[in-house]
């Protein structure tokens, strides 16, 4: 007989205090709508172009103090259950 219903896991929605709590692995992690998300490591276009980006903002940063540079890895919170890493 064929059973429709399947076993399924709930995993309770983390907050961002939460998620700033779990171990660190080595690995990164975003927080998108109170769930865990392994991403990616960078491309290396990504990288070169951060560097480039970065290095002039920092440059002009200095001749005009309109606010601050900061590089990855960063939390970026978008709400209380949302935090990526751009």
């Amino acid at each position: 007989m064929y059973n429709e219903r399947m076993a399924t896991e709930i995993i309770p929605k983390l907050t961002y205090e939460e998620f700033r709590e779990l171990p660190d692995d080595g690995k990164r992690y975003e927080l998108i709508r109170g769930e865990v998300h392994l991403t990616p490591s960078p491309a290396t276009k990504h990288q070169l172009t951060l560097f480039n980006l970065s290095g002039s903002l920092f440059v002009y940063s200095k001749r005009s103090p309109v606010g601050v540079v900061a590089v990855a890895p960063l939390d970026v919170r978008l709400s209380h259950d949302t935090a990526v890493q751009p």
